[in-house]
């Protein structure tokens, strides 16, 4: 964000009341060319720098500000892609946030395309830039989610079966078509060789390979939250209150994954990278 908000400085009038006011404004002409939305990623840094800016007035304000607020769909996408970069087990897919910006992925080539017709021809170019910057951001998050995911589904098929609510369509078929490539396969160099229907012995629930839930993982703590660790220590003492320990919203934990994994769920915790 600092090269962003560099190239915002060069582009910023004398008024620092109103960061992205200069940036609309050069965008209408005589001609009363369409207003362009900035990017998410843009939008963002003008916000951070309007708050350094007028430290007084966001104090004065209290909670609420006039500066520029951050894209709540592409905060969404950035906790998708963290989140199921850092947990072990497969997330739910998010199928409303990730078409969205499907979409306007589509449509950004055109609109990159349109802008030096639309606004100032000194101006163009930075935006255009700026722009693409934003566009392969967002396409470096799809790209490595799905991958991420992709990966979860190809390490434990078998028990995938069972995440079938958390998956896409296109998933589901994934998971189907792999299911039946690595079946033929097994079937070629070892089930034949086997002792009849023996095979079907490695379907049973303690021969399936399950992710690793007891793996350590960085979170913040989003709501204050009470973390028991009983399970993860294998002390099974109900008295013993020593395992339940209280954490408040902003703390950054190292824990057991197993041992927040409904308060991630839940959306009271989220991973760090």
């Amino acid at each position: 964000m600092a090269d962003l908000n560099n190239l915002l400085g060069d582009i910023h009038s004398d008024e620092e009341d109103a960061p992205l006011a200069t940036l609309q404004h050069q965008a209408d002409d005589d001609n009363d060319r369409e207003r362009l939305d900035l990017p998410p990623a843009l939008a963002e840094a003008a916000r951070k720098q309007y708050q350094t800016a007028t430290p007084e007035k966001e104090s004065e304000e209290g909670e609420e500000e006039d500066g520029i607020e951050e894209d709540p769909d592409y905060a969404q996408l950035k906790r998708l892609w963290k989140q199921e970069m850092n947990t072990p087990e497969l997330m739910t897919h998010d199928t409303e946030t990730i078409g969205l910006f499907l979409e306007l992925l589509e449509g950004q080539e055109e609109t990159i395309d349109k802008l030096p017709s639309r606004m100032d021809s000194n101006l163009a170019p930075l935006l255009q830039s700026i722009y693409k910057m934003d566009a392969d951001r967002v396409r470096f998050m799809l790209t490595d989610m799905t991958r991420a995911r992709l990966d979860k589904l190809e390490a434990h098929p078998l028990y995938m079966r069972e995440m079938v609510d958390r998956m896409s369509e296109q998933e589901i078929d994934y998971l189907k078509e792999y299911g039946q490539l690595t079946e033929r396969h097994l079937r070629r160099t070892v089930l034949d060789h086997l002792p009849k229907d023996a095979w079907k012995k490695l379907d049973e629930p303690e021969m399936i390979d399950t992710p690793n839930l007891d793996q350590f993982v960085f979170c913040k703590v989003l709501e204050t939250v009470e973390i028991d660790n009983h399970d993860a220590q294998g002390n099974d003492d109900d008295d013993d209150e020593d395992g339940i320990q209280e954490h408040k919203a902003g703390s950054c934990l190292i824990a057991r994954y197993s041992a927040i994994r409904d308060l991630v769920l839940k959306g009271k915790i989220e991973m760090l990278l």
